[in-house]
């Protein structure tokens, strides 16, 4: 938790011990984030402990705005997890649909918003060059949230503000986050962004985590192979811009319990579930896997051919389909101690 704007006197204190606490626990060095961190923030401490009152984030229905070109399975997972309860629009629409949308929510949302951003001054935008803004970009700032704003009071949705400096905050300064972070919790970059992190984050929600939980497990997986170095997805840059406002505590509710159905979308979240293959335990320090391959032969001939038999079996070939592994396989994984 950090605080970015001075208070009275008489709350120094308590928030002097909470910057300490937060400083131990990040004095050692890890391979990866092992605590749920989140930032409270506002212009007075009401503001503050207004976030603090909140302890359930209630998802049954996901609103999903994206100017991203690879969807990279979201919505396949929020199908899943949501019981198709999600209602999506990709490419197509403007600003006008999505503060209509955040206008209207319902309670138990999840609302998703992926875009372009820009800093100076701040705002969100439907296009990413200069060109398309010359023929007539779409835009949205802070002060067009004030719409959003009665209905995210009555409705605590989880917003996922998905575009570069769309968490950027200051105290004093009119930004997005700023605007909604009293009546709602946010995920969103405060410069890189990456729309890889949305469905680390997607395959993290699960019913009865909390949201500090599923941000952290998101962060981890993200680094840990959940996605690709590319060149929308510098991990290290992103994984330092990604901030979680709001109380992290807040224990999440939602239909998908079983983190299996969606396995096939999160890379089999790093372990290793494919079909038929049985784990044999841990040896030194490697796992050790066994696959059991059955082929059927049919029919075949034997041919002698100096002192060998050959087997000709005609309906025996190796199966490859793009993007799956070549059967028979092996599998080795390696784990590394913590502080390796």
């Amino acid at each position: 938790m950090d605080c970015d704007k001075p208070v009275p006197a008489r709350y120094n204190i308590a928030i002097v011990l909470l910057l300490l606490a937060v400083q131990s626990s990040l004095s050692y060095a890890v391979t990866e984030d092992e605590s749920s961190i989140a930032r409270l923030i506002g212009e007075s401490p009401t503001e503050m402990l207004r976030q603090l009152q909140r302890n359930q984030i209630a998802l049954n229905h996901a609103t999903y705005f994206s100017r991203e070109s690879y969807n990279y399975y979201k919505d396949e997972i929020l199908d899943i997890q949501l019981n198709g309860n999600v209602d999506s629009d990709l490419f197509f629409w403007d600003f006008d649909d999505v503060t209509n949308a955040a206008s209207n929510i319902g309670n138990d949302e999840l609302f998703i918003l992926e875009t372009f951003g820009k800093i100076d001054p701040l705002r969100l935008t439907t296009y990413d060059d200069p060109v398309a803004q010359f023929l007539g970009g779409d835009e949205l700032y802070p002060q067009d949230l004030v719409t959003w704003q009665t209905s995210f009071t009555l409705n605590n949705p989880l917003l996922l503000l998905d575009a570069p400096y769309a968490g950027a905050y200051l105290p004093k300064i009119d930004s997005f986050v700023s605007r909604l972070v009293r009546d709602a919790t946010i995920i969103a970059p405060t410069s890189f962004n990456s729309p890889q992190f949305t469905k680390s984050l997607l395959c993290n929600l699960l019913d009865q985590k909390t949201i500090g939980e599923a941000f952290k497990d998101a962060r981890n997986f993200h680094y840990n192979g959940g996605s690709e170095s590319a060149s929308d997805n510098y991990i290290g840059l992103v994984l330092q811009s990604y901030t979680l406002y709001g109380d992290p505590t807040q224990i999440i509710s939602m239909p998908f319990t079983e983190r299996q159905q969606i396995a096939e979308y999160c890379n089999n979240f790093l372990e290793n579930s494919g079909p038929g293959i049985v784990y044999l335990g841990q040896v030194g320090n490697y796992s050790k896997f066994r696959k059991h391959v059955v082929m059927s032969i049919p029919s075949y001939n034997l041919y002698l051919q100096d002192n060998f038999s050959i087997i000709n079996a005609t309906p025996a070939y190796q199966n490859y389909e793009y993007g799956e592994l070549v059967l028979p396989i092996a599998v080795r994984t390696t784990h590394f101690p913590k502080n390796t």
